[in-house]
């Protein structure tokens, strides 16, 4: 008791001068033959601008060049293994398991942190430390566009879908040992089924107005989204919601992401984007990409 009292008052004391607490942060990146994309992913959390990172990467075995890519940067990771997983969930738990931050973030290997991205998370979690999970937005980006969701501050409808961007979304360690962790039951909704389930079970929430990631379109959600589809249903009904309204807005979900394919192939998506949703547009080319060693 003693030592949180005294960790407490040195908190408080660097907030009136202006200091930042430091927290340490666990990073964790799961990858399976992931050698087009993973560089930038690595490279863009050793080159965060703090310094208490503690990253691991879990592979699932791979056998093309990601090991290679890996071994170029065994210097700059803390915790690595690579050995075969029984999918996306158990990764991501050996990840966590694996983790000694009071904070994990989980990032995939085809996304990115934004420049910056860890110091402006960790000086905003030292402005509001009594929470279980902080979310931000993300840079959602693919070769022919690229927008900023904001997820927003009003969570009343994350037991019906995943508000969240997932690879925004940082959980405290000590949340993890309280909720659980991610099901092997879901092979592409099991972030919806665990941040819901914390939500529902009154976690603490709350909303960090900044670009953390970028998020590369095409994930698993994005690919298998009947799969997807299916899988958030029963993860909504199990939140306590009535069978019939969420088979009712899923199947106009599915509409809509039909529509979308549609616009996108016509080029009226971002304007869609831009004037109904409200989301920034950026172009592309525009985007920094972390540079290479």
């Amino acid at each position: 008791m003693f030592q949180k009292n005294n960790k407490r008052k040195l908190k408080q004391l660097l907030l009136k001068k202006g200091r930042t607490v430091f927290v340490k942060i666990s990073l964790v990146t799961i990858t399976y033959n992931s050698e087009k994309t993973i560089e930038e992913t690595i490279l863009s959390i050793i080159q965060q601008d703090y310094d208490d990172i503690e990253y691991i990467i879990v592979d699932g075995g791979s056998t093309d060049n990601t090991l290679k890519i890996i071994e170029k940067y065994k210097d700059h990771i803390a915790k690595f293994i690579s050995e075969p997983d029984k999918g996306i969930s158990d990764a991501f738990n050996k990840g966590i398991e694996l983790s000694t931050g009071q904070v994990v973030g989980l990032i995939n290997s085809d996304d990115f942190l934004q420049k910056g991205a860890i110091k402006a998370l960790v000086e905003f979690i030292g402005r509001n430390d009594g929470y279980d999970v902080y979310y931000g937005n993300s840079l959602m980006f693919s070769e022919k566009q690229c927008y900023v969701y904001r997820p927003g501050s009003d969570l009343t409808k994350l037991p019906l879908y995943m508000i969240l961007s997932h690879p925004a979304t940082f959980i405290k360690k000590d949340a993890y040992l309280k909720y659980g962790k991610y099901s092997l039951d879901y092979k592409c909704a099991m972030d919806f089924d665990l941040i819901s389930d914390m939500y529902c079970r009154g976690a603490k929430f709350i909303y960090f107005d900044s670009v953390l990631t970028c998020f590369r379109a095409g994930g698993v959600s994005k690919v298998n989204s009947k799969k997807t589809d299916e899988e958030s249903c029963k993860v909504a009904v199990r939140n306590g919601l009535s069978p019939a309204k969420v088979k009712a807005w899923y199947f106009r979900r599915s509409l809509k992401s039909r529509l979308l394919v549609i616009l996108e192939k016509t080029g009226l998506e971002m304007l869609l984007r831009s004037k109904i949703k409200k989301q920034k547009i950026i172009d592309p080319s525009e985007i920094h990409w972390v540079r290479k060693e």
